[in-house]
């Protein structure tokens, strides 16, 4: 068949992540972090309305609870740092990216902030909770929009400071965090695929569709089973194939693979495995091109390997 052909041609490098469960736990900001933010510029003072970041951790994980919002943290570190102070004085001036960020309520601390948890103090950024950042500051987003989800409570979205991989503009950049901050609802290792896909220069449209919950599920069983097996490829696609479609109906589903180079972060994996597809012609035109449907996700082996997996139909 045309579509084994496709999903067997080559052997794709990228990246993944692992999904970690968010730490819940009472902020303890430093004296700089204590003093009250605002991201207003002084020389266009009346132009925007400012946006406040609270400085108490736990203040504002209540707050996203009570009002089903996500908690969006930025670890930032103090104020001369230049990612940081970039992010601070220009980015968050971008009208798109302030616009965005009011869906969310929004937390800053610095990334040494102390927190206790079962009577012992611990750095939050550092905590497995945030492993995604791989202790980088940067921004972080915490699921609290509804309790029903299978991810509330949990880390969504890691977005590090640190300098940029592959093809990806600089992460602090307005196009960056506003692309962060539009993902849509899913795991944190779907979401930060997705963010790969749609931060790539040249526009992929597979995440254009609609997020299909039979899909996501599908990338998400067959890339576990490719980290179980220690191996990329498409095992079982030909029983698998008629399971999904019967499940989805439309035109046949797609699927693309991806495998990452050993002990890479979430995001340079996700980015990497973006980056793989682009060097295969079948691959990028499944990915690049435009379906009712899609799932992506990806998961890490005892490897120390990522495995990424896209299925498309409708």
């Amino acid at each position: 068949m045309v579509l084994l052909r496709i999903f067997n041609r080559e052997r794709c490098l990228g990246l993944c992540s692992m999904l970690f469960v968010v730490l819940l736990a009472l902020g303890s900001p430093s004296a700089w972090a204590e003093r009250r933010f605002d991201d207003a510029d002084p020389h266009r003072a009346g132009t925007y309305t400012a946006i406040e970041w609270q400085t108490d951790y736990r203040q504002a994980r209540e707050q996203a609870i009570e009002a089903h919002k996500n908690l969006l943290i930025h670890f930032s570190r103090p104020p001369d740092a230049p990612r940081h102070l970039r992010f601070i004085q220009h980015t968050c001036l971008d009208p798109e990216v302030r616009q965005l960020i009011r869906q969310y309520v929004c937390v800053r601390v610095l990334y040494d902030a102390k927190v206790r948890v079962d009577g012992r103090e611990i750095t939050l950024l550092t905590d497995p909770a945030f492993s995604a950042l791989q202790e980088a500051p940067g921004l972080a987003v915490v699921d609290f929009s509804d309790p029903d989800r299978e991810t509330y409570g949990r880390m969504i979205g890691g977005l590090p400071f640190s300098e940029p991989r592959y093809y990806a503009p600089q992460y602090e950049s307005p196009v960056s965090v506003a692309t962060f901050l539009k993902l849509p609802p899913g795991t944190l290792t779907e979401r930060m695929l997705i963010y790969a896909i749609r931060i790539h220069p040249e526009g992929p449209r597979s995440t254009s569709g609609a997020s299909s919950p039979v899909l996501c599920e599908a990338a998400a069983e067959h890339s576990r089973r490719q980290a179980s097996l220690g191996r990329q490829g498409h095992q079982r696609w030909e029983s698998r194939f008629y399971r999904v479609w019967a499940q989805v109906g439309g035109k046949p589903p797609v699927e693309v693979c991806a495998e990452s180079w050993p002990d890479e972060s979430l995001l340079t994996a996700c980015l990497g495995c973006v980056h793989a597809w682009r060097q295969s012609a079948g691959h990028w035109r499944a990915v690049a091109g435009n379906h009712p449907f899609y799932g992506y996700d990806i998961r890490r082996g005892k490897n120390r390997i990522w495995y990424a997996t896209g299925i498309f139909g409708g």
